[in-house]
């Protein structure tokens, strides 16, 4: 009998835990939004920040390796700041906003506890 109720217990909260046909659709249609506005951005223009994304990321291994934290730490943060001014990285910032696991992080926010030699951005 006790195994009967645990089981039951156990199915009663898998169950539960399930959103319903509701959120399901609210989910969909949330996500059909963010495609539509991710569509939207011009992709093309990410190309040079790509590019000088590469330069930094060398540049601040480097850094870290000689030991200059505060140096890396500025340039981490004065780059992080330029790519978010950047108008395709604030519109997927704004599509990302209601989905909390596709939110975009920034650099700057990352590194508000965290020096940049510490961080998973690659420099580890």
């Amino acid at each position: 009998m006790k195994k009967y109720l645990l089981a039951l217990s156990i199915t009663s909260t898998i169950v539960s835990a399930q959103p319903s046909q509701a959120d399901m659709e609210k989910m969909m249609a949330g996500m059909q939004e963010m495609q539509v506005c991710m569509s939207k951005i011009d992709m093309a223009s990410l190309k040079p920040i790509q590019q000088e994304s590469l330069k930094i990321k060398e540049k601040l291994i480097n850094l870290c390796k000689q030991g200059k934290r505060d140096k890396a730490q500025e340039i981490a943060v004065d780059f992080s700041k330029k790519m978010m001014n950047m108008p395709a990285l604030q519109q997927m910032k704004e599509c990302t906003k209601d989905f909390k696991s596709e939110k975009i992080y920034t650099m700057e926010e990352k590194l508000k506890n965290n020096n940049v030699c510490d961080t998973d951005f690659g420099i580890k």
